[in-house]
């Protein structure tokens, strides 16, 4: 409330604006003590339209990398609402449009997170060697990230693959 009556009367970039709903959004869905997903996509769907809005008055690469985040955002709300084909869509589509536009090296942080997300849904939708997949492609973009190790080590766990999900495991603990 502080933040809707207070700070968005004063934000005049649309940009901006963009952020604040986004945080919101997640402020909703990941900080509450139960997660209010009507308030979160209220904000998330505001963001999105916010960032639509900014197309031209912000630097493509501004512009298209918030608008692949916002959407990622999105894409964890579905997800939260049963909606994985949507969620897998949405993260698959943001990763397509950051290498088309800007190239394999542009964000590739960010494009290992839409990675190790759309690896999540699968493993939702119970496909674990196309998670395994995702998995894989997101420690190439980011190899130091331990979690990407304990995710893969957990679904080569559930396949009975010990020795494998022991080497990610220790992969994980080194970095």
């Amino acid at each position: 409330d502080l933040v809707l009556t207070h700070a968005e009367p004063q934000l005049t970039r649309v940009d901006i604006r963009a952020r604040m709903h986004y945080l919101l959004s997640m402020a909703y869905l990941r900080y509450t003590r139960a997660p209010k997903l009507d308030l979160a996509e209220k904000h998330i769907l505001a963001a999105a339209e916010a960032i639509e809005n900014a197309r031209d008055t912000v630097p493509r690469e501004d512009y298209l990398f918030l608008k692949v985040f916002i959407d990622n955002g999105l894409a964890f709300l579905r997800v939260r609402q049963g909606r994985q084909a949507e969620a897998l869509a949405l993260c698959q589509s943001g990763y397509a449009l950051l290498t088309r536009e800007l190239g394999e090296e542009a964000h590739r942080l960010h494009r290992s997170v839409l990675q190790y997300n759309t690896a999540q849904v699968y493993v939702m939708l119970g496909h674990g060697e196309e998670a395994l997949a995702h998995y894989h492609r997101s420690i190439e973009m980011d190899p130091y990230y331990s979690e990407y190790y304990n995710e893969v080590g957990n679904i080569l766990q559930r396949q009975d693959r010990f020795a494998e999900a022991n080497a990610m495991y220790a992969q994980a603990i080194a970095y």
